[in-house]
């Protein structure tokens, strides 16, 4: 079964990665809840970046 499960949590939102994906299916990290739509990151480093930026720091 597959589901999207947090690997950190930071300043209110939750980067998460889908646990029992498959080679089709999405390998990058997602933001909960989301900094826009369909947007996704390569690593946990950009997600971090992201979520910092969104807060103004």
């Amino acid at each position: 079964m597959k589901r999207w499960v947090t690997v950190l949590s930071i300043k209110g939102f939750d980067i998460k990665v889908l646990d029992g994906a498959d080679a089709d299916d999405c390998q990058d990290y997602i933001i909960e809840p989301p900094l826009g739509e369909g947007h996704t990151y390569g690593t946990i480093d950009e997600a971090v970046k992201a979520i910092a930026g969104a807060k103004g720091e």
